[in-house]
């Protein structure tokens, strides 16, 4: 569901789910591009709400957790947590917790331990970079990202479309597992840094409590330009 950046979208993935730095800076997002004009423009699943809950591994970096990712209004809501077990050559391992919430073009950064948040406001028609919309890819986006679709798989019960990317200009390569554009089950791998995400359960259509996508009141707020 952290992070943090890739094309523009699967370097997210990594950072997304590897947001267990607790201070980090967020990067100014670029320019609309067409795929992010059209997915602003409307919802970013195709399903109304749901909850995933997935275990994500990152072995060469030795993390290892739990994220959930949960989304209302088809997307234009969502919530990613993640807890995280970062080990340390020689010491004990850190217990890390961290909570993304983007509320349209509004991006916060929640850091649980210090009760702080970082806020960035996205330039109209702009998704989070977390996103990737894999439905509204033209041929020629995906060529671009050297992405194909690989054909069909199951995951929890869903038919998915896997699509496999191989950026030699980026070095991103892996797949994706993608049901109504959500990534289900990712396996991606950005110059020797592996990172899966193995799904544990899916609840679609569930009604979740709207205080999920505030930033509780005695958080501080720190505003990123």
């Amino acid at each position: 569901m952290t992070l943090r950046h890739f094309i523009p979208g699967a370097i997210a993935c990594i950072v997304l789910l590897a947001s267990c730095e607790l201070e980090r800076n967020v990067p100014k997002p670029a320019p609309p591009s067409k795929e992010q004009a059209n997915a602003a423009a409307g919802g970013r699943y195709r399903i109304k709400s749901g909850i995933l809950k997935a275990q994500s591994e990152m072995p060469d970096m030795g993390s290892s957790g739990v994220t959930t990712m949960m989304f209302d209004d088809y997307g234009r809501l969502e919530r990613s947590e993640h807890d995280m077990k970062i080990a340390q050559p020689g010491q004990p391992s850190i217990n890390s917790k961290t909570i993304n919430i983007t509320t349209g073009r509004t991006v916060y950064s929640l850091n649980p331990a210090e009760r702080r948040a970082r806020r960035m406001i996205l330039p109209e028609g702009t998704v989070d970079a977390a996103f990737v919309d894999f439905e509204g890819m033209t041929d020629s986006m995906m060529q671009v990202r050297n992405m194909v679709r690989k054909g069909k798989d199951t995951v929890l019960g869903r038919e998915c479309t896997i699509y496999m990317i191989d950026d030699k200009s980026t070095g991103m390569r892996g797949t994706y597992h993608v049901w109504n554009n959500i990534p289900l089950k990712i396996d991606v791998n950005h110059n020797g840094n592996r990172m899966v995400l193995r799904p544990i359960s899916f609840d679609e259509g569930t009604a979740i409590d709207p205080a999920m996508f505030t930033v509780p009141k005695d958080y501080t707020i720190v505003d990123i330009k």
